[in-house]
């Protein structure tokens, strides 16, 4: 798992230094509340003036159809960690580059955004810890310039919460010895449905390479895509 998180936001780096570089983007402020943030303005080929907040002083900025319309779009950073880096999308419509959003996911960004042009999607996920066990995937569709979620899947510590009668609290223990793991699509009225759902303890994570084979295979039903999370 952790070989192929990591080889994951090594492609993403890659993929970043061979696209076509588009102007250098300009700092011009700081935001935040310890100003940790830097508030970049590029020029887009067009002469259209962009706006992004970035925790990187040097932001890469490149040109890619992410849209899959033929039609280069712009990809910036947001932010980047160890294991995981965080994208902005400003996608051209026909008349202006847009700003894309999404409906589920991270407000920072999309981490380590892979394409996947044969079924029209895109997938982002994020390491959140354990070389990977802990983490999260969302698979989008392009509806214009939003990306709407199509399906996802978590794997976070296991928690029972119970409520104690006697102190009149909810008490909650967290197993740190196993992994709960669910994928979910939304039911089209405003909630989701399981998919699948296990239990994946930290042995089986860091010795079995088929630990999280099942989340795989639920993950990518339907898709063209082999399982290869």
């Amino acid at each position: 798992m952790k070989r192929k998180m990591k080889r994951r936001l090594c492609s993403l780096l890659l993929a970043f230094a061979l696209l076509p570089a588009v102007a250098p983007a300009e700092v011009v402020g700081r935001d935040g509340m310890y100003a940790d943030r830097y508030i970049h303005r590029i020029e887009a080929p067009n002469g259209q003036a962009l706006y992004y907040l970035s925790t990187e002083e040097d932001a890469f900025v490149t040109a890619q159809d992410v849209n899959f319309d033929g039609v280069d779009d712009l990809v910036v950073f947001s932010a980047r960690g160890a294991s995981n880096a965080w994208v902005l999308f400003f996608v051209w419509d026909g008349n202006a580059y847009v700003r894309a959003t999404w409906d589920a996911g991270e407000d920072t960004g999309l981490p380590n955004y892979e394409l996947l042009p044969e079924d029209g999607l895109l997938l982002a996920s994020c390491d959140d810890g354990l070389a990977g066990g802990l983490h999260r995937y969302w698979l989008y569709r392009w509806e214009g310039t939003d990306l709407r979620l199509v399906r996802s899947a978590m794997s976070e510590m296991d928690q029972e919460t119970a409520i104690d009668a006697q102190a009149g609290t909810i008490v909650t223990t967290v197993r740190n010895n196993r992994m709960s793991v669910r994928v979910t699509e939304p039911d089209g009225q405003g909630g989701y449905r399981v998919l699948w759902e296990g239990i994946v303890t930290e042995e089986q994570a860091a010795n079995d390479p088929q630990a999280f084979s099942q989340e795989e295979a639920a993950f990518w039903q339907g898709f063209s895509r082999s399982p290869i999370l």
